[in-house]
């Protein structure tokens, strides 16, 4: 009867210990379950619960596999995952704190200066945040852990969504001061071309007046493309809500009337175009390119309506352009051997009258 009571007891001393033992590998597993999951704090809370089981019953880990090799690896990469979501954490918080834009004047100028400045600081932050997610040390089952940190999927956000909104702020102070010159400067090319039409009519055309009109017209046309550029600079990128207090802004103005004239003004002065050669060629494509662009742009917001059968008319006027090609110096075989022939019959003759001076001072 002892030996039966000794043996329940010993059987139920092992069935304790294996469960215990069973509980430390469950701990272990939680802990790395949650540090490939990214959370890393709770995975530090398991690897000390572990511990601490251990430490009560050193029976649980009789070949110290848990204690000097499975928890050690394991913190260690908790505590690694952990300072850089710390350094993550920093600079999340610097970030926020560093996109101040400048105080610049209501220039298209600006608006290239604020896109440039948004995307330097976006371009920065997603810099900074994958130089810490690429660390060498971490190993690489747990580079994936990394992008579930919460803070990872806020810096994504702060250097998207937060930085547009931040962009579009600073933009929309611009936006009516840019429309209301658009709207001015069109107006003034308007002027500029019935002037010039009035000068052609007349009969005492005066050749300096229509010079000076046509570089005015020239720099008008360069101002018109340059606040139409300043305003697809706005609303480049994906059409997102943080931009839709400037699309709204310019959906309510003349932004389609400004942008029909341009293109027509475009139209008509290809007509006035005999012939130009290949780099100027070039260069009515570049513009042609670029309108097409803002139409692409202003039609994907709803800034106006579509131009294309206007700009179907301004591809049709550049195909009517004569294209001179330059004038290339043409060698022939027969050319260059006949000036061969010349060199050398030069050489033969000053190689003749030499001789015949040496003879004489001789003779």
């Amino acid at each position: 009867m002892k030996k039966a009571v000794r043996y329940f007891v010993s059987l139920l001393f092992l069935m304790v210990s294996s469960a215990m033992a069973q509980d430390v590998q469950q701990t272990y597993e939680a802990a790395k379950i949650a540090l490939l999951d990214g959370n890393y704090k709770t995975a530090l809370e398991k690897i000390d619960e572990a511990k601490g089981q251990i430490q009560a019953d050193p029976n649980l880990d009789p070949n110290l596999t848990f204690s000097r090799k499975l928890l050690p690896a394991l913190e260690t990469n908790a505590r690694k995952i952990a300072e850089i979501a710390q350094a993550l954490e920093y600079l999340y918080n610097s970030s926020m704190s560093e996109l101040v834009f400048m105080d610049l004047p209501a220039t298209p100028e600006s608006v290239e200066q604020y896109n440039k400045q948004a995307q330097m600081f976006s371009a920065g932050i997603i810099r900074q945040r994958d130089s810490l997610l690429n660390d060498p040390d971490i190993p690489a089952e747990y580079r994936e852990a990394l992008a579930k940190i919460p803070v990872v999927q806020d810096l994504e956000s702060q250097a998207t969504t937060v930085v547009m909104q931040k962009l579009s702020d600073q933009v929309m102070q611009l936006t009516s001061v840019i429309i209301d010159s658009l709207v001015a400067v069109d107006a003034r090319f308007k002027q500029a071309e019935d002037k010039i039409e009035k000068i052609l009519k007349s009969e005492t055309a005066n050749k300096a007046e229509m010079d000076k009109m046509t570089k005015e017209l020239a720099q008008l046309s360069q101002e018109r493309l340059n606040y139409l550029n300043a305003i697809s600079q706005m609303l480049e990128g994906e059409v997102a809500p943080e931009i839709l207090p400037i699309r709204k802004s310019l959906a309510e103005n003349q932004v389609q009337d400004a942008f029909a004239h341009v293109i027509e003004s475009e139209i008509n002065r290809l007509h006035e175009i005999t012939s130009i050669d290949s780099v100027g060629y070039k260069e009515l494509l570049r513009s042609y390119d670029r309108i097409k662009n803002y139409n692409q742009i202003f039609s994907q917001n709803k800034i106006g309506g579509d131009q294309s059968n206007l700009l179907a008319q301004y591809e049709q006027a550049l195909k009517t352009v004569k294209v001179e090609e330059p004038k290339k110096l043409m060698w022939t075989w027969g050319i260059v051997a006949g000036t061969l022939v010349f060199i050398a019959g030069i050489i033969i003759i000053f190689y003749i009258i030499k001789k015949k001076k040496v003879t004489s001072t001789t003779d």
